[in-house]
């Protein structure tokens, strides 16, 4: 459905078209307005256009993932698909599984938290229930180690610098 106007349009039917538009927000004609519309929340856009980077940047991971899978477990076939990594996103509801921060991503900068792939068992492969998005900086931190490794480090560096502040050491 468009909302050209046509030559013989009045001021009234003009104004009407325009209320329609906005009632079941429509998106207008003009590629000017037709920008404009897509900036806003009300046009449901900024959503649309949240959902397909975030589908383009899980379908680069999965390719990624499947490729790291294939070289380090050959005789394994990895089942992993999109959607799986999707219902992972959703389940932690865009954030950090072991610190809670928002992720954040960006084509060819990565940012403290940037989103990425983790597996949980380093010894199992990248298989859905092996795998959880971390914040690209924790993901770095907790390395090849475990997470009560990673937060016995976390908890010695906190208390080390607590008391160097205080001037105890």
């Amino acid at each position: 459905m468009t909302f050209d106007l046509v030559d013989g349009d009045t001021e009234r039917r003009k104004h009407s078209r325009q209320k329609t538009l906005q009632k079941y927000n429509a998106k207008p004609t003009s590629r000017a307005k037709r920008k404009a519309w897509f900036k806003t929340p009300s046009g449901k856009a900024s959503l649309h256009k949240h959902y397909t980077k975030l589908t383009t940047i899980l379908r680069h991971s999965r390719k990624r993932v499947l490729r790291r899978h294939a070289e380090r477990w050959p005789d394994e076939p990895s089942t992993l698909m999109f959607d799986d990594l999707f219902s992972i996103w959703n389940r932690q509801r865009g954030r950090c599984a072991l610190s809670g921060i928002e992720m954040t991503w960006g084509r060819g900068t990565i940012l403290a938290t940037s989103m990425s792939i983790d597996r949980i068992e380093q010894s199992r492969g990248y298989h859905a229930d092996n795998l959880r998005f971390l914040c690209h900086n924790v993901n770095a931190f907790r390395g090849t180690g475990t997470d009560a490794e990673m937060i016995a480090m976390a908890k010695a560096i906190i208390d080390f610098t607590t008391q160097t502040a205080r001037g105890i050491t």
